[in-house]
């Protein structure tokens, strides 16, 4: 298994709820089969960390894509080692790290990644 460089890793880490859909190395993929964001594909590329199928698109237009085993690896193993009891929020989405958010005013906090809305008193 390859690492990524820590640059590159804590910023998976810091993504690892958009990137929880991305398929395993050897498929390819459209965006919106993993329901990935433009924006996050982009940086994706310029980090190394999928590549762009030449020449391939599907019926809407959207380019394929191929992820690295790195990246993969990466999300596998974060996800393994990131377990609920690390959150600071109570999600119930169980792929959400829970490890974001902004305060709302009321007494709520929003995720910043599955804008599930908490009660702060519910916060630890």
């Amino acid at each position: 298994m390859t690492k990524l460089e820590t640059s590159a890793a804590n910023w998976v880490g810091n993504r690892i709820y958009e990137l929880s859909e991305i398929p395993e190395p050897g498929r390819e993929w459209t965006s919106s089969e993993a329901n990935i964001d433009d924006r996050i594909l982009t940086s994706l590329m310029n980090r190394g960390l999928v590549n762009r199928v030449a020449g391939k698109r599907d019926d809407s237009g959207r380019r394929y894509y191929e992820t690295k085993p790195k990246l993969y690896d990466a999300i596998q193993t974060y996800k393994e080692q990131h377990k609920e009891t690390d959150r600071l929020l109570p999600c119930d989405d169980p792929e959400c790290p829970g490890s974001g958010f902004r305060n709302i005013g009321d007494g709520q906090l929003e995720c910043r990644y599955c804008e599930q809305v908490h009660d702060q008193e519910d916060v630890q």
